[in-house]
């Protein structure tokens, strides 16, 4: 072949291999625009021979995105709250010194014989008990119409609550001890009532239910207040009314972390002495923690706000943004402190198989579902011997949910005005404001969606709380 020819063909050749490789680029240029149009993910650029570097695609926060993970944002906000948390506490020793004597205070306590008065109350609401015990068996045996046996259980339930009250009221203004003397009262004519009002229960089934037909219905027995595990016809009929009227028996029910009665209540095989010791360290830890953070964080705003928060509502408004954060921090610890670690404590010492003593409160999108969920035992009592009843004597719902309220109501002006000595009803308002609140959280939740009224749900806990203290501190100190 001639050397021009050859030339000829080389270039030939060499142009027919350049307009392959572009044709390769078309139809990878085109291919690329089909996956834009589609909305596919992005391409992995390190693997392709390519330059081309973009395509149709929302930026990450915009709706359009569907991008959900931003637990960074997370980690950010709680290293946020980490790192304000520890400047405000710093600010607090700066500002008032280090302030926390915890042994002292309750040696303080201890040895003034005027602080006595609240280890007799504790005695005395023993006693009371007692006396339940024996008008159920007086009743049982006869002894005791029904109407003279519930009028005497009546009256001693009111005497557990008014005589400890008439005793702290009497006696020199302690509101720490005090409050902790009304609070047990208070759960133990709530235990009482329960126990009253169930054996009436249990004596009007036992009156019906034989050996026989508690041995058929062996899926309903504890319904019937018989025992949980299974066994022989005589064990069964020995738990029959009115054979649980034991000292054993009711003392069972006053440790156990309920307030609802039952002749018998599920139980786990065994103690496990790790779980059981760290929640005593817990509950240990946690009170120390309380009252350090209390002596340390609140009592500091509380003394200026008692001399200057009655002066402007600018200087309330400023401690209560103060003990805004302190205050719930506090509140958190009472409550892993008492739902948690010490009745998990009783109920594995006990071992106490029911341990849904709270649910998710924290997820609460309404007011309704928050008092529903974070209180389980006082939850089971009034929907047991407070709701139920209502409605089955006719009452609509919407009054015996008020009724509730009410109640509830009572209970906290209760336990706060009885050891400050002087009622002003601001806790009773503040429980009565839920009645309302409950729609208001509901067409929230439903128009501008569950999140944002998770947040008022929050912002009601984190806003009233130090509301009401401080309301009390001012009007104690004014």
């Amino acid at each position: 072949m001639a050397p021009q020819a050859f030339k000829s063909n080389e270039i030939r050749r060499r142009f027919l291999s350049q307009r392959s490789i572009s044709d390769v680029h078309e139809e990878n240029f085109k291919s690329q625009q089909n996956l834009y149009s589609s909305g596919s993910n992005i391409p992995d650029y390190e693997k392709r021979k390519t330059k081309i570097c973009h395509e149709s695609r929302p930026s990450l926060m915009s709706s359009a995105s569907n991008w959900e993970n931003f637990s960074g944002f997370i980690n950010l906000l709680k290293v946020m709250l980490l790192f304000a948390n520890v400047r405000l506490f710093v600010e607090n020793l700066v500002t008032f010194g280090f302030r926390i004597h915890v042994l002292p205070s309750f040696w303080e306590l201890a040895k003034d014989p005027m602080h006595w008065t609240n280890t007799w109350i504790f005695i005395e609401i023993n006693l009371f008990a007692l006396v339940s015990l024996h008008i159920e068996r007086q009743m049982a045996q006869g002894n005791l119409s029904e109407s003279t046996g519930k009028t005497a259980h009546v009256v001693n339930c009111l005497l557990i609550v008014i005589a400890p009250c008439i005793q702290v009221l009497l006696a020199p203004e302690m509101p720490i001890p005090s409050f902790i003397s009304i609070i047990f009262s208070i759960v133990f004519f709530l235990k009482m009532w329960s126990y009253a009002q169930a054996n009436r229960w249990y004596s009007a089934k036992s009156a019906t239910v034989t050996s026989e037909n508690a041995k058929q219905n062996r899926k309903r027995k504890r319904r019937f207040s018989m025992p949980t595990a299974t066994g022989d016809n005589d064990q069964q009929v020995e738990m029959m009314y009115p054979n649980n009227l034991t000292t054993a028996n009711l003392y069972y029910f006053i440790l156990a972390p309920t307030l609802c009665y039952e002749m018998e209540y599920p139980r786990t095989e065994k103690v496990r002495p790790y779980f059981l010791f760290k929640r005593l360290f817990e509950t240990l830890f946690l009170f120390w923690l309380m009252i350090a953070l209390i002596q340390q964080w609140l009592m500091p705003h509380m003394d200026r706000a008692a001399v200057d928060g009655s002066e402007s509502p600018q200087k309330f408004l400023y401690h209560l943004l103060a003990m805004s954060v302190s205050n719930n921090i506090v509140w958190f610890c009472a409550f892993f402190l008492i739902f948690h670690s010490w009745l998990n404590f009783l109920a594995e010492l006990l071992r106490f198989g029911d341990r849904e003593f709270y649910r998710d409160w924290w997820n609460a999108t309404d007011v309704q579902y928050f008092w529903q969920a974070w209180n389980i035992p006082v939850h089971k009592w009034c929907v047991r011997h407070l709701y139920k009843p209502l409605l089955r004597a006719g009452c609509s719902k919407a009054m015996t949910a008020c009724a509730v309220f009410l109640f509830s109501a009572v209970m906290h002006e209760l336990f706060i005005s009885v050891p400050l000595q002087r009622l002003r009803f601001y806790s009773f308002f503040g429980m009565i404001t839920q009645i309302p609140m409950q729609p208001i959280t509901t067409f929230i939740g439903e128009k501008l969606g569950p999140s944002y009224g998770n947040m008022l749900v929050w912002t009601q806990i984190i806003i009233g709380q130090p509301l009401g203290v401080l309301a009390y501190v001012v009007d104690y100190h004014s």
